[in-house]
């Protein structure tokens, strides 16, 4: 959507500014998504090994 006539749409005013840079806002979008992976196979691992140890 980014590479077509919808990536142009502001949503905001005329005259506002995007507040981060791309970088900025992929490098949130990373993180978040390596902080989600911590937290469930922070849980989910340990969980697993309980009900099915490994030989």
């Amino acid at each position: 959507m980014a590479l077509t006539d919808f990536g142009r749409i502001k949503l905001g005013p005329d005259h506002s500014e995007p507040d981060y840079s791309y970088g900025s806002w992929f490098a949130m979008l990373f993180s978040a998504g390596m902080g989600i992976g911590l937290m469930f196979f922070g849980v989910a691992e340990p969980i697993m090994h309980y009900l099915s140890p490994p030989a």
